[in-house]
């Protein structure tokens, strides 16, 4: 275990002391960064969600550990020109996803592991926790849109689309 915790807190301390050093760019990408590495993990499970539902718990508690990196990385990143803006919006989201991964993905997992025994209220139960997590996600998602975009505005730099984007619109 320590030597697991060793080189990552020297990437943290590393990764703090180049933030001086970073423009706006490189700020920018290395939260964007992060939010990809978790989403990415979300697409797996939403993958696997549809053809093996028994590998969905390592993969939903995977989210859960990627959440907790991503979040000590971000938080270690210092303002950007007097803003955390963006930086905390981010956090706000990476908190969230910890947030549904930990309660409403562990409950729905468990609902659709009954598999034949799914009743009618398992189903009314699935469809008010996605309700529930998009109605709290939206705002979110929108404070980080806004608040890269501004980012983006003050730095002059131009943003584009995440190539991620696309997938998870199909889902």
């Amino acid at each position: 275990m320590k030597t697991f915790l060793l080189p990552l807190s020297v990437l943290f301390v590393l990764f703090s002391c180049n933030m001086d050093k970073m423009g706006p760019v490189e700020y920018n990408d290395a939260i964007v960064g992060e939010q990809s590495k978790i989403t990415e993990k979300f697409l797996s499970l939403m993958n696997t969600v549809e053809t093996d539902l028994a590998q969905c718990e390592p993969l939903r508690l995977d989210i859960i550990k990627q959440c907790d990196e991503s979040i000590s990385i971000v938080s270690a990143m210092s303002d950007y020109n007097g803003s955390t803006r963006m930086r905390d919006a981010a956090l706000a989201l990476f908190h969230f996803y910890k947030e549904i991964n930990t309660n409403e993905y562990k409950e729905m997992l468990d609902i659709l592991q009954k598999g034949e025994e799914i009743t009618m209220d398992d189903m009314t139960r699935l469809s008010e926790l996605e309700q529930q997590i998009t109605a709290r996600e939206t705002p979110l998602d929108a404070e980080f849109q806004s608040a890269q975009q501004e980012f983006a505005t003050q730095n002059n730099i131009q943003i584009r689309e995440n190539d991620l984007q696309k997938e998870i619109d199909a889902i």
